[in-house]
């Protein structure tokens, strides 16, 4: 069971609607129970009484029932009432999924004039990432022009968003269209999206393409040939997760970062930058004068304070960033002594395997 009271003042506002002339009502009180039945489904009621931000007053009570039959088909009854009125609203609804064919339903609804109605409904939610959706309905009623028909098509793509249907009932059918979308022009490009009501942001992946890029781990899609992508429809003022996959790129990328969180404000976009980087590396055998593999764990030096790599066994030691003519400084991990090797690159890019190169 919940009891709940909401008391407003009359000019009170809150973050959902400052900026609207719409104002919530000035109390609100409700006890709403519910009951489990098991295998049977579930049974509930509630008591509503609302005060609006005019004074005027409403009192409803209601009562329902649903319940599970077969596959996840379900069944739902619910009856209302409003106080200090004549007569009730009773519906049923019979709800069938379809999986990734979308859902259909069954309803029929009585209002309190005593008119009684049936709907039938079959629908399929567009997928966010693209695709076909779909809305079909059939409603029979009393009275002239009671028979309502509707059916709807959407496709939605990454650029736009494109609706068509009709509806009307017994000969008077009306048809329309639409087409949707953005346009963001940004750090000197065009990005077509679809609509954006909230804020975005641009990936940049440094002239890298067919980069896999996630929102808040759920994968949006990949760069274009020069290294963007447009993420649209990103919550505003909510520090969120945008991360790069870097597992197709080569192994002489260097990725500095490859995860970003930061908030955007309200209807404006931001430049995320991921500096990946290709890189000429080098691999190399180290050994002193008498031709021995130097200790594993000997810190290798350019003109860094902090080691730019380490020796590993045998002597093998990788430099992430080399130059066409490079000067290294070892320290000993076995007795601290220096020493020093100088080698040059072959080419100008990709993983070179220089060698071995003797320390002295």
């Amino acid at each position: 069971m919940n009891a709940q009271r909401i008391n407003r003042s009359q000019n009170y506002g809150d973050l959902a609607n400052y900026k609207s002339e719409y104002r919530p009502s000035r109390r609100t009180d409700q006890i709403t129970s519910s009951l489990g039945l098991g295998a049977y489904g579930s049974i509930g009621s509630g008591y509503f009484d609302v005060r609006d931000a005019l004074g005027e007053r409403t009192r409803l009570v209601n009562i329902s029932y649903n319940t599970t039959l077969w596959h996840n088909t379900s069944v739902y009854f619910s009856l209302n009432r409003e106080l200090g009125s004549k007569g009730y609203n009773a519906q049923m609804v019979l709800s069938i999924p379809l999986g990734d064919w979308g859902a259909g339903s069954i309803s029929s609804a009585r209002d309190t004039n005593n008119n009684w109605s049936q709907r039938v409904n079959y629908s399929r939610a567009t997928p966010t990432n693209g695709g076909f959706g779909w809305n079909l309905a059939y409603a029979n009623g009393t009275g002239e022009n009671s028979r309502y028909q509707q059916a709807d098509l959407i496709w939605r793509t990454r650029a736009l968003e494109s609706r068509v249907g009709v509806y009307g009932s017994q000969g008077d059918y009306q048809s329309w269209g639409e087409v949707s979308g953005s346009l963001v022009v940004m750090n000197n490009g065009v990005y077509a999206s679809n609509t954006i009501n909230d804020a975005f942001a641009l990936i940049s992946t440094h002239g890298f393409g067919q980069i896999p890029v996630s929102y808040e781990n759920q994968l949006i899609g990949t760069t274009n040939d020069d290294g963007y992508l447009l993420v649209p429809n990103v919550t505003s003022y909510y520090q969120a997760k945008f991360q790069i996959d870097p597992m197709s790129l080569p192994a002489d990328v260097s990725m500095p970062e490859v995860e970003r969180r930061l908030a955007i404000s309200e209807r404006s976009g931001y430049l995320i930058d991921f500096p990946l980087e290709q890189i000429t590396s080098a691999t190399l055998r180290i050994t002193d004068e008498s031709g021995k593999d130097l200790p594993k764990g000997s810190p290798v030096f350019t003109s860094e304070t902090k080691p730019v790599s380490y020796v590993g066994w045998d002597g093998i030691t990788y430099i992430e960033q080399a130059k066409p003519q490079n000067k290294l400084k070892i320290i000993r991990a076995d007795n601290g002594a220096r020493c020093y090797l100088q080698f040059a690159l072959k080419a100008s890019t990709g993983i070179q395997d220089i060698g071995t190169v003797t320390c002295k």
